[in-house]
């Protein structure tokens, strides 16, 4: 028996008519709980009116003078620990209090007591008896415990049983646990939680979710772990915009799964960590990108994933994004996508302006595919039209192109191709539908033969010239003479040419940034036209304009030229009138009715074309496409004769192609070098390709320009034989 048991039993056998008040240490605590395991208690926690009440200390002491027998009191000193101010104050009657006759209360204090005990002792030597003091001050036990419980009463009670407690949830002051507010539910759920807690912020939510949250929690008894899991949160990615732009509690807990579960490795755990709470983690989105050099290996897979993610946003969500890309000064093309209209018009800006435009197969492939070569069978126009392009795309005319323009509009040289009318006529077969597309040039027609491609249509063209002047009421006759079906003429191009309220207007923004809805048209007029082959409503569909447009005669220096007593027609393209002016860049005839500009110029008394104009005769207005579209034919089989060439000092590298079935113009293309291949027989065909060496190759097969296949040969010496080592 420990020397405080001793003690405890000789007061209560003895006559000392007021309570005992002892300091013990922890082990010592127990051992007197142990032995007077018999003995009531008087538990300061049953004086607490409420689960997080403070006891009701006056109740207690009075409680205490009037008991009778023994009894230990309990939960005290515990309970003033963490009242400093006040514990002396409560402390000191006690020591003076006496009791009934046959009443003995031994009063059991923690360590924390021991200054308080101390003090009254040394104040009052008389109560020595009554206060029972270890030698030295017993040490406090350090928590190690991971016991939350709720409020001050279930506290004290762990207490009274010598029970360990870490955490308590309570509106009190507490000194020897740490202290949950129980208006702080994030402070109990990562006492509960440690794992994910530790990793989360307060701040990545309101009190508001963060009590939802624990109330869900505890409602489903489930782990935090599992309760996401619940959520249905699969393909974070694709989902990204169902919740970054909302603000409530589903949102919410997408956006905490996004902490917890994704990988800096992914571009959205890299949005997660630099998002403090849901309302930035839109906005982080968007701009997180821009911390990534690209030529940081996570650049692209990082790309990618936010494409992904941002799929669906509307312009006015990533209008604030734009500004930002300066930052990457020549790369910031590579920073933008294709997935909203702000950021297309974006691209082409950043090309006006200089920037590198290596990434426009990935940021816009569209615009890619238009600036693609077309090859034409005047090799004259295929390189006229990517001198065009060019020249487009960076805002500006060359000298060089200057000088072609110069040339061609005093040669002329699309006089050579067929009027439109002669190619139509033999088309209106009855089961071909047209389509008539306004303001429609050859300078699209690498960006239409590859989108067929991609929408596996089989795509053909023929090349003719417009009526001069280029207008649209001497040039729609082929639609008005076609008997078959036809489409209501489509004006979307020519609208944006001249319609300033469209929004493109040079004087507001000198960059050709209407490309991105002109592309959008003809994409569009290509998915109409699959639609149309796939219900059976027709065989094939052409697609046919009356005229082209100039975007360089709008950015070129405004050079005016007379026109005697003419009147100027379509932003001075051309003039009418008695008294036509003649001149090397002028088209007219003697005794007509009209004079063409054939370059940059403009008649006099003319207003200036702000987007694109037409009515002149360069080669972008008065060219214009006969585009058949059907369906793709996937029976066509492509075979080499052999697929290793031999070549020698007087042997050029041949291929002989066998196509099943017989096809028409059919050309190939190695290292990007095209070749028209001969047609020896049915189906056979030739193909010479002077530039190869020794080598392996692979070649792409093309119908009318559309790919069929590819293959792959070798070119090796004449006579060389390759010993098989194995």
């Amino acid at each position: 028996m420990s020397d405080w048991v001793t003690k405890i039993e000789k007061y209560f056998s003895g006559t000392l008519q007021y309570p005992l008040l002892v300091v013990l240490s922890s082990d010592e605590y127990k051992e007197v709980l142990v032995a007077f395991s018999n003995t009531p208690k008087i538990k300061v926690s049953d004086y607490c009116v409420g689960a997080d009440k403070e006891p009701d200390t006056l109740q207690l002491e009075y409680d205490v003078r009037c008991k009778t027998g023994r009894h230990l009191l309990i939960g005290l000193g515990d309970y003033l620990a963490s009242k400093s101010n006040i514990a002396k104050k409560t402390l000191l009657p006690y020591k003076d209090l006496v009791l009934q006759s046959d009443g003995r209360v031994a009063i059991l204090l923690s360590p924390h007591m021991y200054p308080v005990a101390k003090e009254i002792v040394d104040g009052d030597p008389r109560v020595r008896t009554r206060i029972l003091l270890p030698k030295a001050a017993p040490a406090v036990d350090m928590v190690n415990s991971s016991t939350l419980v709720y409020g001050i009463k279930a506290y004290l009670e762990a207490c009274e049983k010598c029970e360990s407690v870490g955490s308590v949830k309570t509106a009190r002051n507490i000194q020897n646990a740490n202290v949950i507010n129980p208006e702080n539910a994030f402070d109990e759920l990562k006492h509960k939680f440690p794992n994910e807690f530790n990793r989360l912020s307060q701040n990545a939510g309101t009190p508001e979710n963060w009590g939802e949250l624990l109330m869900n929690l505890n409602k489903s008894k489930k782990s935090m772990v599992q309760y996401l899991a619940a959520q249905g949160f699969a393909s974070f990615e694709y989902i990204f915009l169902d919740y970054a732009k909302r603000n409530n509690y589903k949102a919410w807990l997408y956006f905490i799964n996004l902490k917890l579960n994704t990988s800096s490795q992914s571009y959205l755990g890299f949005v997660a960590a630099k998002s403090d709470n849901l309302n930035s983690l839109f906005q982080s989105a968007k701009t997180a990108i821009l911390d990534v050099d690209i030529n940081d290996k996570l650049f692209k897979p990082f790309y990618e994933q936010r494409k992904t993610m941002l799929k669906g946003c509307a312009d006015v969500d990533m209008a604030d994004f734009v500004p930002k890309i300066h930052v990457r000064g020549a790369d910031r093309i590579s920073y933008l996508t294709d997935n909203t209209k702000v950021e297309r018009q974006a691209v082409v800006v950043s090309l006006c302006e200089g920037a590198n435009g290596d990434s426009l197969e990935v940021s816009y492939p569209d615009l890619y595919l238009y600036l693609q070569d077309y090859q034409f069978e005047n090799d004259k126009f295929t390189k006229y039209f990517a001198a065009y392009k060019k020249c487009k795309l960076e805002n500006r005319v060359s000298h060089d192109f200057v000088r072609i323009v110069a040339d061609y509009a005093a040669t002329r040289p699309y006089n050579s191709l067929p009027a439109r009318s002669s190619l139509i006529s033999s088309l209106d077969d009855g089961s071909t539908v047209l389509i008539f597309l306004d303001a429609f040039g050859v300078e699209y027609l690498g960006y239409v033969k590859e989108k067929c491609a991609e929408l596996k249509l089989r795509f053909a063209s023929k090349i003719a010239r417009a009526d001069l002047p280029t207008i649209t009421s001497l040039n729609r006759g082929f639609y008005d003479e076609w008997h078959g079906k036809k489409e209501t003429p489509i004006k979307d191009l020519d609208e944006l040419k001249h319609h300033p309220e469209r929004g493109y207007d040079y004087n507001n923004s000198p960059y050709p940034i209407h490309l991105v809805e002109e592309l959008d048209v003809i994409k569009t007029a290509l998915e109409r036209a699959k639609i149309k082959l796939l219900t059976g409503e027709c065989r094939k569909v052409l697609i046919v304009s009356d005229h082209g447009a100039s975007r360089l005669a709008v950015i070129s220096p405004d050079v005016q030229v007379p026109k005697n007593n003419c009147e100027a027609k379509s932003s001075g393209r051309y003039c009418m009138g008695d008294e036509l002016p003649f001149a090397n860049n002028i088209v007219a005839e003697v005794e007509g009715e009209y004079a063409v500009i054939a370059d940059y110029s403009r008649f006099e008394g003319s207003r200036a074309a702000s987007v694109e104009t037409h009515g002149g005769a360069t080669l972008e207005e008065v060219l214009v496409p006969i585009i058949e579209i059907t369906l793709v034919d996937n029976n066509i089989q492509v075979t080499l004769e052999k697929n290793v060439v031999e070549i020698s000092y007087k042997t050029v590298p041949t291929l002989v192609l066998i196509i099943t079935p017989d096809c028409d113009n059919v050309t190939a293309s190695v290292n990007q070098t095209t070749y028209k291949a001969e047609k020896l027989e049915k189906s056979k065909y030739k193909v010479v390709m002077p530039e190869l060496k020794k080598g392996k190759y692979t070649i792409d097969i093309f119908e009318n320009q559309n790919k069929i296949d590819s293959k792959e040969f070798t070119v090796k010496s004449k006579g060389f034989a390759e010993r098989d080592i194995f």
